[in-house]
């Protein structure tokens, strides 16, 4: 059994758009944009050779789709990040990297201080792009965050707010009238961030098990561009802090 497969290429991704209620030459109809040709060869296949193009249709689209989630999955940005061996008398310092760790995409900085006083620079320009600034609390963790917006053209304020739970950590991240929630299940190497509204998975950041008693390593996954990815790094410099009677 033999058909034209250019026939099949030029349908595919148009027949994903017709109903399947209708017939099958009521669907090659709504092409109208086709040449008359391949229209006249369509509807001379015999009424198996027809099926077969629907089998190959549904096969093809069954698996465009598949690899559609697959890539979703894999994130719309990818970053790796390392976290600096050296410190001194500062908080944790990162550079955040492409994924084949070749082009440094910014720097997570640090002023001199007991607490947390962080700034995201970006490469290569070096601007400033974000802040994170710990507060004093007891118990649980607080930081004001500000976050440069390139649309308004002005820096945006927020805060990171630590939830008290009994193992693991969560997080409420508020920013520009929304909150994003920052989960880390107890014994687990992800965080994940979710939108408050929908619970719409956003990112993910996942430490490298290799790297746990060294300087830490982390592949961090952002599937959504909602928010700006400045938000996803300053809750990691947040939940990598010192805490719960040690270090992270």
């Amino acid at each position: 059994m033999i058909f034209d497969l250019s026939i099949i290429d030029v349908l595919l991704y148009h027949f994903s758009h017709i109903s399947n209620s209708e017939s099958f030459e009521r669907k090659v109809e709504h092409l109208l944009f086709i040449d008359s040709s391949i229209k006249a060869q369509i509807f001379s296949l015999s009424f198996i050779n027809k099926m077969s193009i629907h089998l190959y249709i549904s096969v093809a689209l069954l698996i465009s789709t598949f690899i559609s989630n697959v890539n979703s999955q894999n994130g719309l940005q990818q970053y790796v990040i390392r976290k600096d061996f050296f410190r001194g008398l500062k908080a944790d310092e990162f550079t955040v990297y492409d994924p084949q760790e070749k082009h440094v995409h910014c720097r997570i900085e640090s002023e001199y201080g007991m607490l947390q006083n962080i700034k995201v620079i970006a490469y290569p320009s070096k601007q400033e792009i974000g802040r994170l600034k710990a507060k004093i609390n007891f118990v649980t963790y607080k930081a004001e965050i500000s976050i440069f917006d390139r649309e308004s053209n002005r820096w945006v304020n927020g805060s990171i707010q630590e939830i008290f739970k009994w193992a693991g950590a969560l997080y409420n991240i508020e920013w520009n009238g929304n909150r994003i929630t920052m989960e880390e299940e107890f014994s687990s190497l992800t965080t994940i961030f979710r939108d408050s509204v929908g619970k719409q998975m956003l990112a993910q950041f996942r430490l490298r098990p290799a790297s746990m008693f060294w300087a830490h390593k982390y592949d961090m996954q952002i599937f959504s561009n909602k928010y700006p990815k400045r938000i996803y790094l300053l809750g990691l410099v947040a939940n990598e802090r010192p805490r719960k009677g040690g270090k992270r």
